[in-house]
């Protein structure tokens, strides 16, 4: 007899629920055949097989979230089948009688994903001392910026510019791209040597951040046609690991939203620093349309100084953007 137990699935994953089983006790299976889905924080993964043979008994059911490393089932080969079940005869009680349970009231539960986010969340704003700043950028060659490539990219996003201009200016301010790291006298910052910059999501599941994995080495087409797969499946609930892993810092862009002139993200523990970007404000004739950016960061890795020569840098390269000559990237004038 072997044990099925939940996998290691992520270095910041420690629990999973299973959402569903797609087995029964007493299905026969192959190695590689699929036993049940789980949620995790971050995306939801289909476990497989390892072993051939029966499924002896589950022990945890849907909804049940279970440790890594738990045992959630059991599976054997045919005369540990007839053995179990034995053993099931003998530990069935014969008289079981529940009387019903009448609730007063309604109770909501979170899915994994939102309760793990609330508790990240919790943890931040208990162990992060956090402080933001916030900027007015004139936003009139961003518009003119989106709108010259609309035709040639017609998915393109303010979100795709953002994305590639916090790249380029992390380039520049390694300290936003890091993390602080250790506990008592021996505490450090990690300083990442690639930018992965995560794009907050809104699923029908919950909040989630999607990474796009070495910006710098993209250009703006590139960026567009990932954001755009990236959503695709953060909707339809069939993202991996490898979509919600190793970012260095988060955007939350609450921009199209008519009501969020500007607002404050909490950083996102182990990062040092997001950016929340409300609405623009545009005018007709273009001569004062401008939006609010507002930064949070950890003060134990980002001081006061620091935090506003990143945002300078970011400002300077809105508001100067222009087409390069290829038509795809970002020049600044």
């Amino acid at each position: 007899m072997k044990e099925i137990v939940m996998p290691h699935m992520g270095v910041v994953v420690e629990t999973g629920k299973i959402v569903k089983w797609l087995v029964e006790e007493g299905d026969f299976v192959k190695e590689g055949d699929s036993l049940f889905d789980v949620e995790t924080e971050k995306v939801n993964i289909t476990i497989d097989s390892k072993y051939t043979g029966t499924i002896l008994k589950i022990i945890y059911r849907e909804g049940d979230v279970v440790p890594v490393g738990e045992t959630v089932a059991l599976i054997g080969n045919k005369e540990e089948v007839d053995n179990f079940a034995l053993e099931k005869e003998s530990d069935t009680p014969e008289n079981s009688i529940s009387e019903p349970v009448v609730k007063t009231y309604e109770v909501i539960a979170l899915n994994n994903i939102k309760k793990i986010t609330a508790q990240k969340m919790e943890e931040s704003w208990r162990s992060i001392p956090q402080f933001s700043i916030s900027s007015k950028i004139t936003a009139n060659n961003l518009i003119l910026y989106k709108n010259s490539l609309s035709n040639k990219y017609p998915k393109i996003t303010y979100s795709d510019i953002f994305i590639k201009l916090v790249g380029e200016t992390l380039q520049e301010h390694s300290y936003l791209n890091a993390s602080f790291v250790g506990k008592e006298n021996n505490l450090s910052i990690k300083l990442f040597k690639v930018i992965n910059i995560g794009l907050a999501v809104d699923t029908p599941q919950g909040l989630i951040v999607v990474t796009f994995k070495n910006v710098t080495k993209k250009n703006i087409n590139e960026i567009i046609n990932e954001r755009t797969e990236l959503i695709r499946k953060a909707k339809n609930n069939s993202l991996n690991l490898e979509d919600v892993s190793e970012t260095t810092f988060t955007i939350s862009n609450l921009g199209m939203f008519k009501s969020v002139d500007k607002f404050s993200a909490i950083v996102n523990p182990p990062q040092s620093a997001i950016l929340a970007v409300g609405k623009i404000t545009e005018e007709k004739n273009l001569k004062h349309s401008y939006l609010w950016l507002t930064l949070s960061l950890d003060h134990r890795v980002v001081d006061g100084a620091t935090a506003a020569r990143f945002m300078d840098s970011l400002k300077e390269k809105i508001e100067e953007i222009s087409i390069d000559k290829n038509g795809i990237g970002l020049k600044v004038k």
